[in-house]
């Protein structure tokens, strides 16, 4: 098992979350290492400074691009967030060295110990409450709590917060999706 989040610029902003991140995780008595995935963009004295932490593993990922027919005025895409798409490779990345992860935004931080996470079901993930800004109404939101009232012929009510989820690595559910995306 391990916990793995995604960098991706060449300042220190997501660096220095990722250094929080990993060193709450130690602090906490998380048993667990933190795998960065660290794109093209991350220069090499930002992953130098990572990787001296003993709880973190840097993985250098390559973009991933998202479908051509995705444009940012699609309710599926946000020009702050199209760059995300590269957290798929995060099963590709992770794949055969880790049988389970837990994925963290750079900018989450542990309060605690975070271990009985790796006990969820893969995929595991939380309702998010998104839809594009154009389509903003306070009706589109879902209520929090365990119930996902979404209609599954509503997709734009039924995202999941790509912020932390949990999830199984593998190089065929990897191409799969790439290839759902690529359709």
């Amino acid at each position: 098992c391990t916990y793995c989040t995604f960098i991706e610029g060449d300042d220190e902003g997501y660096v220095k979350g990722a250094l929080a991140l990993a060193r709450s995780l130690r602090k906490n008595a998380c048993r667990h290492p933190l795998v960065v995935a660290a794109t093209p963009t991350v220069p090499e004295s930002l992953v130098a400074r990572l990787a001296q932490e003993s709880n973190v593993v840097v993985r250098r990922v390559e973009w991933l691009d998202p479908p051509p027919s995705l444009t940012t005025d699609s309710v599926l895409a946000n020009p702050q967030f199209i760059r995300n798409f590269t957290k798929l490779r995060l099963w590709e990345c992770l794949a055969g060295d880790w049988d389970k992860a837990v994925y963290l935004d750079a900018d989450t931080v542990a309060l605690q110990n975070l271990d009985d996470m790796f006990l969820a079901p893969a995929f595991s993930a939380v309702l998010d409450n998104m839809c594009a800004d154009r389509d903003y109404h306070e009706s589109k939101f879902q209520t929090p709590g365990v119930r996902n009232d979404a209609p599954a012929a509503d997709p734009a009510r039924s995202y999941f917060n790509a912020g932390v989820f949990i999830f199984e690595p593998g190089l065929e559910e990897f191409r799969d999706m790439t290839r759902a995306l690529a359709s």
